[in-house]
């Protein structure tokens, strides 16, 4: 038993000391990667939270410089409105004398031989014609600002035409169109029609020409068409 022990001991003390660690062997390559998992259920939106008091309102700004005040003596020149505007109505004789009778305004525009007009100048200029036929009648537009019989005087062809759904009342589409031998020289520029909708109520407008409610233009062959200007607003939008 002793010499089995002291055997023992022999063994254990010849052991060495233990050897440095060896370098790290090269890293092995990167497996697949896994499956992605179903993305979750979007979560239920939250309650709107209350709203928050109104801010203060700002003052008002300052007051812009007032615009200059409208010159229409300046839109009718610019604008060539006067050359534009024409006086209707006939000539007649009349004791041995040639004279004028106005009695509708009409106005220059798009069509460059016809001068349009209210349907109840087209149908007063076909009633002058036949209660004034002993007086030899005949029917014209005077340029305004020129002499009647001068260069701004057209002979009217033919009777004219009247808008087809005018019936001689003023609730119905008052638009006539009078044919003219020659032509004229200078057109108004229309508003689109797009544009009509921009107009209001109490808006400034004016009116060039021979309006009934001041009795018949006339005169002696050779007086001049003089027009009369008004200005006013627009009162109603119908």
């Amino acid at each position: 038993m002793k010499r089995f022990l002291a055997l023992s001991l022999i063994l254990l003390g010849c052991e060495g000391p233990i050897g440095p660690m060896g370098p790290a062997g090269p890293q092995g390559a990167q497996g697949p990667q896994g499956i992605q998992g179903p993305a979750g259920d979007t979560g239920a939106q939250g309650p709107e939270g209350p709203t928050g008091p109104a801010g203060p309102q700002g003052s008002d700004g300052p007051q812009g410089p007032q615009g200059e005040t409208l010159n229409w003596a300046n839109v009718i020149v610019e604008s060539h409105i006067s050359e534009s505007v024409y006086s209707v109505g006939v000539f007649i004789r009349r004791d041995g004398r040639l004279r004028y009778i106005g009695f509708g305004t009409g106005f220059a525009a798009i069509a460059p031989d016809a001068i349009w007009t209210n349907g109840h100048v087209v149908e007063a200029v076909k009633e002058i014609l036949h209660e004034l036929a002993d007086n030899e009648p005949i029917p014209v537009v005077v340029r305004s600002g020129t002499r009647v019989g001068g260069n701004g005087t057209h002979l009217i062809v033919g009777e004219g035409v009247t808008h087809p759904d005018y019936d001689g009342t003023p609730y119905t589409e008052d638009v006539g169109l009078l044919r003219i031998a020659g032509t004229w020289e200078v057109g108004l520029n229309l508003l689109p029609r797009e544009f009509a909708g921009g107009l209001q109520v109490g808006q400034p407008v004016g009116t060039l020409g021979f309006p009934g409610e001041l009795g018949a233009t006339g005169g002696n062959a050779g007086v001049i068409a003089t027009p009369t200007f008004k200005d006013g607003v627009v009162s109603a939008l119908r």
